[in-house]
């Protein structure tokens, strides 16, 4: 019996060890790593080199606020230079104290390796004290976790992979857009079955985002047929690791980590795998690491399926319960649903804290017999605005008279709209008392040949159906003069009075007051081509999938239309033709307009961009490179550029604006701490 025990045992760390190696130099990656996760705190940091990581320089104490930061940083990496080049120069004889440390933590004491040395100085932050807030949290759905990779067949230690992604935040979001534990982008996230709408976000639905995971990570082994590679194409892409294979002919881990030289797979994508093993030993035995660690209360739910549409005011009042609870349990809920009158749809499961049969039954039956206030549904939307769109062409779109827009948006001045801006179109049943003057307009009919089917083009500007005589507004407003620059700070000065203090108001509500919630700089026009046929310019994140589910066709049928094959993928830029039915085209351009504005919205809830910095664009630059090594996404490096464009064919010697963002609450995110040359 111990015999079988033992062989078993045996067994299990065998295999362990064959799905998830930890030979060297893997192993001098992975302790570096460790040393980060459990003795180096988020207010330290480690100046190491960037490709030798069995040593690091010194340990530093960060200072609070941005800028004090880099400038400790930048004066800690000159001393260090300093002393390299002192090395150098001296030929390694007569070395000061200082300089003798330095020449001690390295075997290969060459001058080639001391040259390499100066370009690799980086600074790493600690995760210390992250880490364990997010081991913490690891345990409210681990179990719920671990049970769906197991049904997947997955080994155990890829449990342990949100505390690289997110650190078990289950509302954390990346500046790039990545959402949730297990940070899908969106267009992932649509490939594996999650829906992402203005109102829901399931990438932060713990137990659907979860399984997602599983599939994900299954189907890049599938490609890969190794599990560290599986897991690097997780944070790279499984195209890429499969050239990474293809060009050295191996593998191995360890030997792509030291010889592949793509252009993106840079720090992070070489020591992705290394982060994770590390969290994994760390979290197979955190007592090792943690000894004041105790296993928290298990985290329990009960979940209400909602018979109707709801909004977030009638759930707080029928199950008691107030909106900051409901929040903690429901993360898959976009904040705008608890700013604004908007009804979380019918079939929603709404997590609630654990409670017994009958009380769930009470919950059911009262809001099943709920009765809606009439007031309450006064909201019949909420159109968000494109560009060419007028007040004029808004009240004709949905067929409510222009004045009673005006009075239901308390609007000052109606001339005062821009791509982006949210209005609330009444319903049939809204009452309000219009007294708004001259704002109603005469209108002659202009003779038109063939009228039938000029009226399918809705993106053509509706003077050339009906003109106004007497108009009192302006179609298209432009933005405030204001730079973009000076409305980050506006932005960024009204969230906080200084570096340390908690947000007083909503930042989404700052931002848009502050025009930041804009689609301006977006190309969303549909171009007429025939009969529900419209051309479109790919933005950025858009799919072939995302056209056919706003269009309401098949995939198939945008592929027939452009001549693509299955693998075929758009770019941004390119033109595209889509079917769309005319009674379809006003969704189209509203779900298309509520994609682009969430992404807006999700980023300015957490981060903050106060100023921007000129980049000289060098040899081998391109605009993917550019946006992987700031970590940006495209559209907030477009709209910060000076005429709120970019092009993609970037040329040697162009200068960009590149804004300085951060976390909001932190004075500076780990990944800016090493930061590209910049003209000052």
């Amino acid at each position: 019996m111990r015999l079988t025990l033992f062989l078993v045992f045996f067994l299990n760390i065998t295999l362990a060890s064959e799905n998830f190696p930890t030979h060297e130099p893997l192993r001098t990656r992975i302790d570096f790593w460790k040393r980060i996760y459990t003795e180096v705190n988020s207010n330290e940091g480690l100046i190491h080199d960037s490709d030798d990581l069995s040593f690091y320089y010194t340990k530093i104490s960060l200072p609070t606020g941005r800028r004090a930061r880099i400038r400790k940083i930048k004066s800690e990496k000159r001393k260090i230079i300093s002393h390299l080049r002192s090395i150098l120069k001296k030929k390694f004889k007569n070395l000061s104290e200082e300089e003798m440390r330095i020449v001690s933590l390295v075997e290969d004491k060459t001058q080639a390796k001391l040259k390499s040395m100066i370009r690799n100085i980086r600074l790493q932050t600690g995760l210390k004290d992250r880490y364990y807030k997010g081991l913490i949290r690891s345990y409210k759905y681990m179990d719920f976790i671990k049970a769906t990779f197991k049904k997947y067949g997955l080994p155990r230690e890829l449990v342990y992979l949100p505390h690289v992604e997110s650190s078990f935040n289950y509302e954390a979001y990346s500046k790039v857009g990545a959402a949730g534990i297990w940070q899908f982008m969106r267009a992932t996230a649509r490939r594996f079955g999650l829906k992402v709408s203005y109102i829901i976000d399931e990438r932060r639905d713990p137990l659907k985002a979860t399984d997602a995971a599983a599939r994900l990570l299954k189907a890049n082994y599938r490609k890969l047929q190794s599990w560290p590679l599986a897991l690097t194409a997780y944070n790279h892409g499984a195209r890429s690791m499969e050239r990474a294979v293809a060009k050295l002919g191996t593998k191995d881990i360890a030997k792509i980590i030291e010889g592949y030289g793509g252009r993106r797979f840079g720090f992070a994508s070489k020591n992705f795998y290394a982060t994770f093993m590390a969290t994994v030993e760390i979290s197979e035995n955190p007592d090792k690491y943690f000894p004041s660690f105790h296993m928290p209360k298990k985290f329990e739910y009960s979940t209400i399926k909602l018979p109707k549409s709801f909004q977030i005011k009638h759930l707080t009042k029928t199950l008691e319960m107030p909106q900051s609870l409901l929040r903690q349990y429901n993360p898959a809920i976009r904040h705008i649903a608890y700013r604004s009158p908007l009804f979380l749809p019918k079939g929603l499961e709404l997590q609630i804290p654990k409670t017994t049969p009958n009380q769930l039954r009470d919950y059911s039956q009262k809001l099943a017999k709920m009765e809606i206030p009439k007031s309450e549904l006064e909201l019949d939307r909420i159109h968000i605005v494109s560009r060419g769109d007028s007040l004029y062409t808004i009240s004709r779109m949905y067929k409510v008279d222009i004045g009673k827009i005006i009075q239901f948006n308390q609007m000052t001045d109606p001339r005062r709209i821009y791509p982006g801006m949210k209005i609330k179109i009444p319903g049939e049943e809204t009452q309000v008392v219009i007294a708004v003057p001259e704002i109603k307009k005469k209108v002659v009919e202009k003779p038109l040949n063939n009228l039938d089917k000029v009226s399918k083009i809705d993106d053509t500007p509706v003077e050339t159906i009906i003109a106004p005589v007497e108009i009192k507004e302006v179609p298209r407003v432009d933005l405030p003069s204001k730079s973009i620059t000076q409305r980050f700070r506006d932005f960024a000065n009204s969230i906080f009075s200084d570096e340390n203090e908690a947000p007083k108001v909503d930042p989404v509500e700052v931002a848009k007051e502050n025009n930041l919630l804009n689609l301006s700089s977006y190309k969303l026009d549909l171009t007429f081509i025939s009969q529900d046929i419209y051309e479109i310019t790919v933005e950025t994140e858009e799919t072939l999938g995302h056209y056919a589910e706003w269009a309401k066709v098949p995939t198939q049928v945008i592929r027939d239309l452009n001549q693509m094959g299955r693998n075929s993928s758009i770019r941004l830029g390119q033109k595209v033709k889509v079917k769309i039915f005319t009674e379809q085209v006003s969704e189209f351009k509203s779900q298309r307009n509520e994609f682009h504005l969430s992404i807006q919205e999700d980023f300015y809830e957490q981060f903050l961009v106060q100023s921007e910095e000129k980049y000289l664009v060098k040899r081998g630059d391109n605009l993917s490179v550019i946006l992987d090594r700031f970590n940006l996404p495209f559209w907030l490096l477009r709209r910060t550029q000076a005429n709120g464009d970019i092009t993609p064919q970037l040329k040697v010697g162009d200068i960009l604006l590149i804004p300085k963002v951060s976390a909001r609450g932190e004075e500076v995110p780990t990944e800016t701490l090493e930061e590209p040359t910049t003209l000052k």
